[in-house]
């Protein structure tokens, strides 16, 4: 039996850098819109 390769974790780990990344530039926005 062949085993197919296993894509998930690559795909969550992109979703996951993708939401890390949103997540780091609204908080930068917040602090750039609390310091106005």
């Amino acid at each position: 039996m062949r085993k197919e390769p296993d894509l998930a974790p690559q795909i969550d780990f992109t979703l996951l850098g993708d939401l890390a990344g949103l997540f780091k530039e609204a908080k930068e926005e917040a602090a750039v819109a609390v310091a106005k």
